[in-house]
């Protein structure tokens, strides 16, 4: 996990399952907006929503639908977001049965 500015709050480091926590200050949240004001600094003339569509696939697909993505071949089983322009996938599935 690592925080706008780069400091990273928790360095997983690991080759095992694991999970862990950290704790987020939400105040600082508001005291970055306000030094990094993103949103106030958006081009909607050169990036715009082109698809409000999203399509959530289910952690428990067991499809091994293979995707091929430049040199790299991927599975749907490892994508935890998809729509018709955006696909979030990781190398190997954080999900631990049952949760």
């Amino acid at each position: 996990v690592v925080d706008p500015w780069g400091e990273v709050l928790l360095d997983m480091n690991l080759d095992y399952p694991s999970i862990r926590t950290v704790d987020i200050d939400l105040d600082r949240i508001d005291k970055v907006r306000e030094k990094m004001p993103i949103i106030q600094h958006r081009r909607h003339d050169l990036y715009t929503l082109m698809s409000p569509t999203v399509i959530i696939v289910g952690i428990d697909d067991k499809s091994e639908e293979k995707i091929r993505w430049g040199q790299i071949e991927i599975t749907t089983s490892q994508i935890f977001f998809r729509s018709t322009l955006t696909m979030g996938l990781v190398n190997k599935k954080p999900v631990v049965a049952g949760r």
